[in-house]
């Protein structure tokens, strides 16, 4: 029940920032851990995960898409 109801807030969050992708806001998205991140961006932007293999290419790439995550601290 757990892993269907995060994919239903990751599936919702992507829609929203699908939506939200043309304003220029910094949208924050809560993830758990990196790979969760990765997955997010995948997911949501089609950025290839083979380029997300670091934590800055991540985070580069999340700023690029007015990304924020919270929870990676």
């Amino acid at each position: 029940k757990l892993a269907a109801a995060k994919a239903e807030r990751e599936r919702k969050e992507a829609e929203e920032a699908a939506a939200n992708e043309k304003k220029d806001e910094i949208r924050k998205v809560s993830v758990s851990d990196l790979a969760a991140a990765k997955d997010f961006l995948a997911d949501t932007f089609g950025i290839s995960r083979t380029s997300l293999r670091s934590e800055k290419a991540i985070m580069e790439a999340a700023k690029a898409n007015n990304i924020e995550f919270e929870g990676l601290d």
